[in-house]
Formats: structure tokens, sequence, C-alpha cells
């Protein structure tokens, strides 16, 4: 099983960002790598178990689940029931923590997943750079 993890602080109150992040369904809204997500047929949004189609830039496609939502803890985590990347068994969790600065927000984004032994240090860079840190950095300017 391999992991990652990329994080940042942003200059924006915990709330907003939350009130982004948890919109699961809104994904495509402001990740930057997310060309659109739509929710399955007889799927509710935002609900522990939702399923969701997401298409990223480069045409790959797959299917995520809503595993946890936490809005005491400022924590989402999902699957990928089929990965639009090479990996197997991906779980990823973003949470958001206070810090002592007032009005800015600790982002923490991370994965677990397996992959072929050739590919995971290629994995974990564009999960890393490709992925998560233009999530990250995304929120810096998404919209409420």
């Amino acid at each position: 099983m391999e992991s990652t993890v990329a994080s940042l602080v942003i200059p924006r109150n915990i709330e907003e960002v939350w009130d982004i992040i948890e919109k699961f369904h809104a994904l495509s809204a402001w990740h930057p790598a997310v060309v659109s997500s739509e929710f399955e047929e007889g799927c509710t949004e935002d609900v522990v178990g939702a399923i969701r189609r997401v298409t990223l830039g480069n045409g790959a496609t797959g299917t995520e689940k809503l595993i946890r939502k936490d809005s005491k803890a400022y924590l989402l985590t999902y699957s990928f029931e089929t990965a639009p990347l090479p990996v197997e068994n991906y779980l990823s969790t973003i949470q958001l923590l206070p810090t002592c600065t007032p009005g800015h927000t600790h982002v923490v984004w991370s994965a677990s997943f397996n992959c072929k032994p050739d590919l995971c240090s290629e994995m974990r860079r564009v999960l890393e750079n490709d992925v998560y840190l233009a999530g990250i950095r995304a929120l810096q300017t998404a919209s409420v």
C-alpha cells in the first residue's frame, strides 16, 4: 500500500473553505483537474454512499464514492470505485484544520492506494503535484 499527503495553509476562513469542499457534487467547480462530475442516477448529493462520475482534463474517467463526511471535524473521505489513474484501492481524505492565524486554514489532502511497483513513484508525483496542490490552491480563489 502506498500513501501520499499534500498540505498547504491558505488565507481563507475555515468555514468558507468547508462550504466549498463539503459540496461533494461540486468538485468540477473548484478543482482544475476535473472537467465534469455528475451523480449516478438514483444517488442523492452529498450523502455518504453517493457515487459520482468524474472526467479529468486528460479525458480519463472514473467513479468516486463518498465514504465519510463529518462537518464538525471538517473531514471528507472518498474512494475510487473505478479510478481515472492506474491505481487500485484508492482512498482519499480532505481535512481542514484551524491555524493560529485568524482567517487562515490548513488544508491536508491524503491518499492511500495500490499500484504496479514501477508506477508508484510517478503516481505519488501526479497526486502531490498535479492533483492535490492544484486543488488546494484552487480553494484559495473558488467562490462559495
